[in-house]
């Protein structure tokens, strides 16, 4: 009788543990969806946040560490974005004045943001 409860609480407890993995993997899959929306959304955004900045697809590749042809190829839509790349862009954005207030008013960008760096 021992031998059994023991049993079920060991094929319990690896129950749980799938369930818990499972929950990562699915937790993790929507992360890599906000992902792919927030770069969508701010490659959608770029040729107008580099206009307000003032700047030309040479100087803004130049300060963000890409080439001008990878930065004209994302613009355009032709290469996808890095998350690197993403964030190197946000940081940017989100520090220039004539660029913040437009970056922050993409669609959820801002609580989209707080939910992919909040992960651990």
């Amino acid at each position: 009788f021992m031998i059994c409860i023991l049993t079920s609480v060991l094929s319990c407890k690896k129950g749980n543990d799938m369930i818990e993995r499972e929950k990562r993997n699915i937790e993790e899959v929507d992360i890599e969806t906000i992902k792919q929306r927030l770069m969508a959304q701010l490659r959608n955004e770029l040729p107008v946040l580099r206009a307000k900045s003032r700047l030309s697809q040479e100087l803004l590749a130049e300060k963000i560490g890409v080439s001008r042809q990878t930065y004209s190829s994302i613009e355009t839509g032709k290469r996808e974005i890095t998350w690197t790349t993403f964030l190197a862009l946000v940081a940017y954005f989100q520090n220039n004045e004539q660029t913040r207030q437009m970056i922050n008013g993409i669609g959820n960008f801002e609580e989209y943001m707080a939910i992919v760096m909040d992960r651990k």
